[in-house]
């Protein structure tokens, strides 16, 4: 299949796993700003905050309902892209099939981009990327989550020859 091929159906399956998130997510919108606050303006959630990418990337684009399904598409279709990149039609079936039964109603802004942030890393693991790569991935990443710490374990496992 030709690029343009796999693009498009990386966007209709993150078009058609928006909409299920819509379905399943009914109370999605009355939650949505209570977790840009509790991020964003520092209420209610004391300590260090990583998860930071996904709310700014919502904030930036509007900070409301629209903003945050334009957000979740693009990050649905970037680790679409890499799943298909992995393991072709089957990767991505796979991806979101686990995107469809682990997203809702547990799916928070913070969440959307694990999933191509931890693919992004199988992808240099696999294809034996230069340190530089991981050290790119990680500085964004580590807006995200936590789960940001497991690259340079990663790198320093891999230096160490373990």
């Amino acid at each position: 299949m030709r690029r343009s091929g796999i693009a498009i159906v990386c966007a209709v399956a993150a078009l058609l796993q928006l909409h299920l998130l819509q379905m399943a997510s009914g109370n999605l919108a009355n939650n949505l700003p209570d977790w840009i606050n509790t991020v964003w303006n520092r209420q209610g959630w004391p300590g260090y905050r990583s998860r930071v990418l996904g709310v700014g990337l919502i904030k930036l684009a509007g900070g409301d309902m629209r903003a945050y399904m334009i957000v979740t598409g693009v990050a649905l279709f970037i680790a679409g892209l890499l799943a298909w990149r992995l393991a072709g039609a089957l990767g991505l079936g796979i991806l979101h099939a686990a995107f469809a039964v682990f997203a809702s109603p547990w799916f928070s802004p913070w969440d959307m981009f694990e999933p191509a942030i931890f693919l992004a890393f199988v992808v240099l693991v696999v294809e034996e990327k230069s340190w530089r790569w991981f050290v790119a991935l990680f500085a964004v990443s580590i807006f995200n989550l936590q789960t940001a710490m497991w690259i340079p374990l990663w790198m320093v496992l891999t230096g160490v020859g373990l």
